[in-house]
């Protein structure tokens, strides 16, 4: 691997760097705006790209996630030479809301998700990319819905990389169960609500249980939070986790139509995501995936302990220059 032109991170100098040079970078590069999906949603999204860009990546985030997350990594892309566009999903950060509760997440469909996706590459990525390769980076439900579009969009890619991938969540509910919830939902109009188990946002912040092992981290993704009231969301409804537990089902049965080359990355301490799925999806696809797996990370990767945060990092850009060349 070429020697990287920066340093990852850790705990002490994070915050520093946050507020000055990556401040003074995102002023300069980063980019925002909107486009119409297939529905006539406004979806929000940042991106960036630096002089003779590599290849550009497609960063699709995780559930209750915002750009804001991401400041630290995006800043590592450009100073590689990499070019990225981020898609702030239906129903978090400044994208359209199909709720009125702005700490809620609803939707009708994890496909939704994946339809959008795909307006933001025709609209947006591949106009303004064009002959670059183009390489997909998704975490947790992004990772889902990634997964779902590569396997009923398998040209857009020429490589992947899923971050904890919500191929099968924790406490999935059976077939049955989701049936009771669904004829639940059509009698008392329900699947907007906030559903069971799921939580309203807190100004109160709460490292331990949180996904992250870098409390600075942690601190700087809620700080925005509590400052802009279209980064708490943090509950899912109804209907929302039963698109998930649907989810399920959808990705392994098409499995086999996902091409490759394509990286899967795991964390050995994620208390949101059955390890199960993993193996099932390996098992069906015909791409090989290659699983890699950081036994000592909580779901969060890029905000792990400071030793498996930067194994994945040097690992990852590994990866990006072998996918890029």
């Amino acid at each position: 691997m070429r020697t990287l032109p920066f340093t990852f991170l850790g705990e002490d100098d994070f915050l520093a760097a946050m507020e000055g040079p990556c401040r003074a970078w995102r002023e300069a590069n980063v980019r925002h705006g909107y486009f119409e999906s297939f529905d006539g949603a406004r979806i929000h999204y940042y991106h960036a790209l630096p002089p003779a860009p590599k290849a550009c990546i497609t960063i699709v985030p995780g559930f209750c996630e915002f750009y804001g997350k991401y400041h630290e990594l995006t800043w590592y892309f450009y100073q590689a030479g990499y070019g990225f566009y981020f898609i702030e999903n239906r129903g978090h950060g400044y994208s359209a809301r199909e709720t009125e509760e702005m700490d809620v997440v609803h939707i009708d469909s994890i496909m939704t998700y994946a339809k959008d996706l795909k307006e933001f590459l025709d609209k947006v990525v591949c106009p303004d990319s064009k002959d670059l390769k183009k390489i997909l980076w998704a975490h947790s439900m992004g990772g889902g819905i990634s997964t779902l579009f590569l396997e009923h969009y398998p040209d857009y890619f020429d490589a992947a990389i899923l971050n904890a991938p919500m191929l099968k969540i924790k406490g999935l509910k059976t077939p049955e169960e989701v049936k009771e919830l669904r004829q639940q939902m059509e009698e008392d109009h329900s699947e907007k609500a906030l559903a069971a188990g799921q939580k309203h946002f807190s100004a109160e912040p709460d490292f331990e249980g949180s996904s992250a092992q870098s409390k600075v981290r942690f601190d700087y993704v809620f700080a925005q939070r509590l400052a802009d009231c279209h980064y708490q969301t943090k509950g899912g409804s109804l209907n929302w986790c039963v698109a998930c537990c649907e989810s399920h089902d959808m990705i392994m049965e098409n499995a086999a139509k996902v091409k490759g080359p394509l990286v899967i990355n795991t964390a050995g301490l994620d208390h949101l995501i059955d390890a199960e799925g993993y193996r099932e999806f390996a098992e069906r696809a015909t791409c090989h995936p290659v699983i890699r797996n950081y036994e000592t990370s909580k779901h969060e990767l890029i905000s792990a302990e400071e030793e498996t945060r930067k194994a994945y990092l040097t690992t990852l850009f590994e990866t990006l220059e072998q996918f890029s060349s």
